[in-house]
């Protein structure tokens, strides 16, 4: 709720690193496959009545030093869940909106959308070799969808 990530160590009991820079509530965070990066979104708060600040980027955070490494402008309403592909080169993230967002890392761009849930999307996981991504949403469902065929084009952002 403090809108600060922070990094422990847990043999030693103590805090060893803080992520700043998100301006709203961290509703979920991710390592990369690597270890390396930690990414973190915020959600607006319509069905999360605690969240906080108007923040709705998606962050990309170097572990080792703090820094922030990178800034994707996410959905308006923000996201409730973030994951990385296996290979480390694709995030995806789900929301209030119902969509899931594929973004990739190389561009930083959102490469497609996959609209099926009624309700928020609040879990995402790939399988272990990155071909499906399962999504989970408040509407009760759980989709599983094959990435290896093309995606639909997102929508541009004067589209929305």
């Amino acid at each position: 709720m403090d809108r600060v990530v922070r990094l422990w160590d847990v043999a030693a009991r103590k805090e060893v690193r803080q992520l700043i820079g998100q301006q709203g509530s961290l509703w979920s965070v991710a390592f990369s496959p690597d270890g390396r990066t930690l990414a973190g979104v915020t959600a607006e708060g319509t069905y999360i009545f605690s969240a906080n600040g108007p923040d709705r980027t998606i962050r990309l955070w170097d572990v080792n030093t703090g820094k922030e490494l990178r800034r994707l402008e996410g959905p308006t309403l923000g996201s409730w869940c973030v994951v990385w592909s296996p290979d480390g080169r694709t995030l995806a993230t789900g929301g209030d909106d119902g969509l899931v967002r594929l973004w990739e890392l190389a561009t930083g761009r959102e490469r497609g959308q996959l609209a099926g849930h009624e309700g928020p999307v609040t879990c995402l996981k790939f399988t272990h070799d990155g071909r499906r991504l399962i999504s989970g949403s408040s509407d009760t469902t759980v989709l599983v969808w094959d990435l290896t065929r093309p995606l639909p084009r997102p929508a541009r952002r004067d589209d929305k």
